[in-house]
């Protein structure tokens, strides 16, 4: 078929226009792909970033200082009770305000003190071991209960408070026959309180005089000796 000469530019632009148009096509279509794919990465990397920093949110929240959560287990409002109990004991025992004020009162009391207090978490320590279960029902915010404690952990305290308390009760130099029954009776109450067979605390009535036994009569009747 013979080309006619007046149709050849026609032709050639026609040739041009399709040539164009698939090179654009096709040179285009990697551009969008890439495009789309760009956009995709940078969506999902925003949304990773952002469940990583909630996600950092949430880890940061649900670690809490093992000093806090050593606090909480010695149930605070116990410590405090019997740290202000035994300096109050030995003030009224004391013949004068002078005698208290002396350096070697001050020593017997921080001798004192310092077992007293460790005993407490032994005694307030052994009671929730034995009952983690029912504290995540009764009282969730203590620390095993709430898994901010770990078993092994409670147990190390525990046990390292009871010994030295009972070590310090028999060291001859502050050591007095007074501070031997308050840490020793207290330690058996503690224990018959928490730990089976006994389980005092299974009791109201057992309860009771165990609780009122330790505080009202043992350390009151030790300290002020």
């Amino acid at each position: 078929m013979a080309l006619s000469p007046s149709k050849f530019p026609a032709l050639c632009i026609a040739l041009a226009c399709i040539t164009s148009s698939a090179f654009t096509s096709i040179s285009s279509a990697p551009c969008r792909t890439a495009i789309r794919t760009t956009l995709s990465v940078s969506s999902a990397d925003q949304t990773l970033k952002k469940q990583c920093t909630l996600d950092g949110k949430t880890i940061r929240g649900s670690i809490t200082p093992l000093g806090k959560v050593l606090w909480r287990f010695t149930r605070p409002h116990t410590l405090i009770g019997s740290a202000i109990a035994i300096p109050s004991l030995f003030l009224l025992a004391a013949p004068t305000y002078r005698s208290f004020f002396a350096w070697r009162t001050f020593a017997v009391l921080l001798h004192t003190t310092i077992p007293a207090l460790l005993m407490n978490v032994y005694i307030t320590g052994l009671n929730q071991i034995t009952d983690v279960e029912i504290d995540k029902i009764n009282k969730p915010e203590l620390p095993m209960a709430a898994g901010d404690l770990k078993y092994s952990t409670a147990i190390g305290v525990v046990l390292c408070c009871m010994v030295i308390s009972l070590t310090m009760s028999v060291i001859p130099i502050f050591s007095s026959s007074g501070l031997q029954l308050a840490l020793w009776g207290s330690f058996l109450l503690g224990t018959l309180y928490s730990l089976p067979p006994f389980r005092m605390k299974r009791n109201p009535f057992l309860a009771a005089v165990s609780i009122v036994a330790v505080r009202g009569t043992i350390i009151n009747a030790g300290f002020y000796r």
